[in-house]
């Protein structure tokens, strides 16, 4: 079964927004930057010390400021990754099989054996077939002409991926 997708920036940072969501690692370390930088935030604040309200006060203003500084942030790095490295963005042919996911691009004809996809996930809009921890083969869902379409890729992916383990 084969699809052709068209990725942009925008999918990719989908995909990162679904990974710091879904995945307990990128979570974790989402989560850690941010209570770092609220930290520096209490630390530079305590040194300059005026009242314990203004220490208390600047230390709750840091936690969503924080959290927003690190999307954008994580935004950037997503979006400059992909504009970088040649192949991400732009058409892809992704490819189901017995045999596993091969993916074409202008770039790139790789082939994935099913034992090497560590797992598959999805979402309202994608579908995700991870050829690593933190990569995966983005499938916007509008790339199908139906919903059909859409269940008999995932479907047969997901028994292809059993039978591959």
């Amino acid at each position: 079964m084969k699809v052709m997708v068209n990725i942009t920036l925008d999918d990719c940072w989908n995909f990162t927004k679904y990974s710091i969501r879904h995945d307990s690692k990128s979570k974790f370390k989402f989560y850690i930057n941010v209570i770092a930088v609220i930290f520096l935030v209490a630390f530079m604040s305590y040194l300059d010390y005026e009242s314990l309200l203004q220490l208390i006060l600047q230390i709750i203003l840091s936690i969503p400021i924080s959290y927003y500084l690190m999307l954008f942030l994580i935004k950037w790095q997503s979006k400059s990754h992909a504009k970088r490295n040649e192949g991400i963005i732009g058409e892809h042919t992704i490819e189901i099989s017995e045999e596993g996911v091969r993916e074409i691009t202008k770039v790139n004809n790789s082939l994935h054996l099913w034992s090497g996809i560590t797992k598959i996930k999805q979402d309202n809009s994608y579908i995700y077939i991870y050829i690593e921890e933190f990569r995966a083969h983005i499938i916007p869902k509008k790339s199908f002409k139906s919903e059909e379409e859409v269940n008999l890729f995932i479907n047969s992916a997901l028994i292809y991926w059993k039978s591959g383990i």
